[in-house]
């Protein structure tokens, strides 16, 4: 049964929080952030705000298109944690709502994506920092959300064929199961002991061969 479609009011008010952008003012500073950075590194006082800015919003745009691009993903300056773009199911009453808009105003009735392009798969951009190696204090507080460049950039990609080239994850292979399996496991004490009594026999047997003369009579 087609559900008919109830057309969204575009002037309706909204609750939408402000959005903090740093790097808008770089000369005004409101925030006080490229003060702290050339307090923190005293080699940038020879750029200006503008120009950290620039450098800084370009950098963005390379770990961007990598993000929507690479099969690997990028790893976050600083130890901040591994952001990475793969597939996934999506569930069918999730799924249902997943609507296409442009395409539900111009039928009158709720159509949702149907995704047959990417075989009913659809992308995600995921973020982690629960990385061996890696973990920082309070690394659990942190949150990460894409912004709309980066939903739009990996969404083309999508179009342009790119989706066998993105992991496929499930609830049985996350993102921190591509880390496992560089984590190496920690030996028990037994396993330690026996290593330690082997060394020691081995070593005597050497010094023993070493000793040794087959032609020696007493």
């Amino acid at each position: 049964m087609e559900r008919t479609y109830k057309k969204p009011d575009l002037h309706a008010p909204r609750n939408r929080p402000k959005p903090v952008d740093i790097l808008a003012y770089p000369q005004k500073d409101p925030y006080g952030f490229f003060a702290k950075l050339k307090k923190q590194h005293p080699n940038l006082e020879i750029y200006t705000n503008r120009e950290i800015a620039i450098l800084i919003e370009e950098c963005n745009k390379l770990m961007a298109y990598e993000v929507a691009a690479s099969w690997d993903g990028v790893m976050l300056p600083e130890g901040l944690g591994f952001v990475i773009t793969g597939l996934c199911k999506v569930p069918e009453r999730i799924a249902c709502n997943n609507i296409d808009y442009a395409t539900s105003n111009k039928l009158g009735i709720k159509v949702p994506y149907q995704n047959h392009h990417s075989n009913g798969y659809v992308a995600k951009v995921m973020y982690t920092n629960n990385i061996p190696g890696h973990r920082f204090k309070n690394h659990g507080l942190w949150t990460f959300k894409p912004c709309r460049n980066l939903q739009r950039t990996v969404a083309v990609e999508m179009k342009n064929g790119r989706s066998n080239w993105h992991k496929i994850f499930t609830k049985y292979f996350s993102v921190n199961s591509l880390f496992r399996k560089q984590k190496t496991p920690k030996p028990s004490w037994r396993t330690i002991k026996k290593e330690r009594e082997y060394n020691k026999m081995l070593e005597v047997r050497t010094k023993m061969l070493a000793s040794y003369d087959e032609f020696k009579f007493d």
